[in-house]
């Protein structure tokens, strides 16, 4: 992002660099969004969240995993990061995203 810009996000205007938070979606995990990192540097701040249950040693506890602590999660980075964000996901993340807005 170019100091001074004005950044549009839907009607919303912003004068200032955002964060961006990039949520996969099911039967993905952080991995997913490795080949567009490169190319997100005009953001403030750039996190590819995993959600709680992605891993291998999360799989005995994945049954308990459930819409709730995905969206925890995501307000959880929300809560960490100052000034504003832009959450973008793909497949599930979309649930989540929606839930967490």
């Amino acid at each position: 992002m170019l100091p001074g810009a004005i950044y549009s996000t839907g009607s919303i205007l912003y004068d200032a660099p955002m964060n961006l938070i990039l949520i996969h979606g099911a039967w993905h995990d952080a991995w997913v969004w490795d080949p567009i990192l490169p190319y997100l540097g005009d953001f403030q701040n750039v996190i590819a969240l995993s959600l709680p249950g992605r891993t291998p040693e999360a799989s005995k506890a994945y049954k308990k995993i459930d819409l709730t602590t995905h969206v925890d999660a995501i307000g959880l980075a929300l809560s960490a990061l100052e000034g504003p964000s832009m959450l973008v996901g793909h497949s599930l993340a979309g649930l989540s995203i929606s839930q967490a807005a």
